[in-house]
């Protein structure tokens, strides 16, 4: 896991005592490992510079709370979504989120307020997340404020087909 995705999710504010800074010189020291230091060796932290004991000890205490969210987080930080938006996606979709994202990212356009077809454009080119389940003519109906229902599809190689518009919903 690179580190940039490491020192966002342990200096996101989730861990109390722990800020943008320590996480940072967490990540470049121990990388991957950082996470078994947290869970198994506070007393290793203590090595970097400004963190006590003490610190150190709090600082594992309180990442033994989130740990659970790790590999969600980590998983959806890779997309560049940053904390609030990958927040959302993991209120809605709790442990499912992964399997969710990686079959259909673009459900998440449906489900959550602020995802957008460029968001989950540019999450579908990423690597982590297989394009090739989406293919031709595949549809997603959305309705609108506007009341329009529109179709819109994608190809397997992620090429966006404009809106067509269908029909127009009375309310």
């Amino acid at each position: 896991m690179d580190a940039k995705y490491i020192a966002l999710f342990l200096g996101g504010g989730l861990i109390a005592g722990m800020g943008p800074a320590t996480a940072e010189k967490i990540a470049a020291k121990f990388g991957d490992g950082c996470f078994d230091v947290l869970e198994n060796h506070p007393e290793k932290l203590a090595q970097l510079p400004r963190v006590s004991i003490k610190m150190a000890r709090k600082i594992c205490a309180n990442y033994q709370t989130v740990k659970h969210l790790r590999e969600v987080l980590l998983f959806l930080y890779q997309f560049d979504l940053g904390h609030v938006l990958a927040d959302k996606i993991y209120r809605h979709y709790g442990d499912a989120t992964i399997v969710v994202v990686k079959k259909n990212p673009y459900a998440l356009t449906e489900t959550i307020d602020g995802v957008g077809f460029l968001t989950v454009s540019g999450a579908c080119h990423h690597p982590a997340t297989p394009i090739r389940s989406i293919t031709i003519g595949t549809p997603n109906w959305r309705t609108p404020p506007s009341g329009f229902g529109i179709y819109t599809h994608f190809t397997g190689l992620g090429l966006y087909q404009p809106p067509l518009i269908l029909s127009h919903n009375s309310r």
